[in-house]
């Protein structure tokens, strides 16, 4: 397990390192040694994720599994610079959040008054400064505004855990980070799409969502719930034999 651990953790070091090397290419207009293997460095990082959620984490989601799986889609469709195809990767991300949604499973009758005003930066960030910049009569931003408003609704996912787990438990700030990184890296995605950038933005893109998935896996993966949970399904398993 721990060589495991050990292969998949350099594995994904590897991979990151070697594209954000492509992407600061891209930032100088210079063409990269490695754009050949870009693509392949994309679409391998949430596997290698997931796959070091799966070795440390005391039990396996199914949600989590499809959260995975519906990331790595959208991965792959936003490859292709024709949004033809590219709104399907939205629409796998989308996706996406709504697995991890379901896995968060958050009772809001208990959820605590403090954490609301939490969610009030992300909200801001999506309502109010985001989504006007992108509301035009076209299926395009139909997708695009549907996805901020399902990215903000994970992120007040995340912090309303603030009703199970402390606020310094590492798993709650791992995931609200995460979720917070997520929303930098797609409102920056998401409004050069829409308006345009001067420059490539790629590295502040990429740097920000590679550091949201880890956050968020890890998060989940060290969620005491589910130590929790493993211990019960145990206990259970004993008083039947």
């Amino acid at each position: 397990m721990k060589f495991l651990l050990f292969l998949a953790v350099s594995l994904l070091i590897t991979d990151i390192s070697l594209a954000m090397y492509h992407y600061n290419f891209n930032r100088r207009h210079i063409s990269s040694p490695l754009q050949d293997y870009a693509p392949y460095l994309k679409i391998s990082f949430v596997p290698l994720m997931a796959w070091i959620w799966h070795l440390i984490s005391p039990s396996h989601s199914k949600w989590i599994y499809l959260y995975a799986f519906f990331a790595w889609g959208g991965d792959t469709f936003l490859l292709s610079k024709s949004f033809d195809v590219y709104k399907y990767g939205g629409v796998s991300f989308f996706l996406s959040h709504v697995m991890m949604i379901i896995y968060l499973n958050i009772k809001w009758s208990k959820v605590p008054l403090k954490a609301y005003f939490l969610m009030i930066p992300g909200i801001i960030l999506i309502t109010i400064y985001l989504i006007p910049q992108m509301v035009n009569p076209s299926l395009q931003s139909f997708c695009f505004i549907s996805y901020a408003l399902i990215l903000v609704i994970g992120s007040c996912n995340a912090i309303a855990r603030w009703s199970i787990l402390k606020f310094s438990n590492p798993s709650f700030l791992c995931c609200v980070f995460g979720y917070w990184f997520y929303l930098i890296s797609d409102s920056v995605l998401l409004k050069k799409e829409i308006v345009g950038a001067s420059r490539n933005l790629d590295c502040e893109v990429m740097g920000t969502y590679f550091m949201a998935q880890i956050l968020i896996f890890i998060g989940i993966a060290i969620d005491p719930l589910q130590n929790q949970q493993r211990q019960q399904q145990n206990a259970d398993k004993e008083k039947k034999e």
